[in-house]
């Protein structure tokens, strides 16, 4: 919407997605894939930095090479970069953010 109707640029676009998309995606991924208790802003925080690696700074430098440098369509190109994104997403997600702590022994 912000691309087609408004004229954003489209990394703008990315970035606006990034913040709405990172809280939806980590409540989903704490309650139902990683099954987490730990504190919610804890959590929301390294989810927010994990993300960011992957969301808006590979995000980015792949939209920018597939668009500007390598003239691939506006509209193909976010799907592209999601090959590489997603995974990259999981596993930081699996071994960082919703990492299960050892337990000591008392």
């Amino acid at each position: 919407i912000l691309f087609l109707q408004f004229g954003l640029h489209i990394l703008i676009c990315n970035g606006i997605a990034f913040f709405i998309s990172t809280t939806h995606a980590y409540f989903w991924n704490r309650y139902l894939v990683f099954r987490e208790k730990q504190p919610i802003l804890k959590g929301l925080i390294k989810s927010y930095i994990s993300y960011g690696l992957t969301g808006i700074v590979l995000n980015s430098i792949l939209l920018y090479l597939l668009v500007d440098v390598l003239c691939v369509s506006e509209y193909v190109a976010p799907l592209l970069v999601l090959i590489i994104t997603i995974p990259s997403n999981y596993l930081l997600n699996k071994l960082w953010t919703f990492k299960k702590e050892n337990s000591r022994p008392a």
